[in-house]
């Protein structure tokens, strides 16, 4: 059995832009507003393959830098 991906533990860990819901190849990312009116991400566990591409592209998480993520967005493609 697959491990299932955890985006973030609290909302400070996101910034809600959206970049997993883009590389997401099964589209089962979906942003949620949340009680003050910011989106972030919520996955449908029933659709999601646990591929970690989500978690790969997360730049705010993961510290990239801008020319870094195009490396690697290019290498998984």
């Amino acid at each position: 059995m697959e491990e299932k991906i955890i985006l973030f533990n609290n909302e400070s860990e996101c910034c809600g832009c959206g970049g997993c819901i883009d590389i997401c190849p099964k589209s089962a990312i979906i942003m949620k507003e949340n009680e003050y009116g910011f989106n972030y991400p919520i996955i449908d566990y029933s659709i999601c393959i646990s591929c970690g591409l989500c978690k790969k592209i997360c730049a705010f998480q993961n510290n990239i830098d801008k020319n870094k993520l195009f490396d690697i967005i290019y290498n998984i493609y």
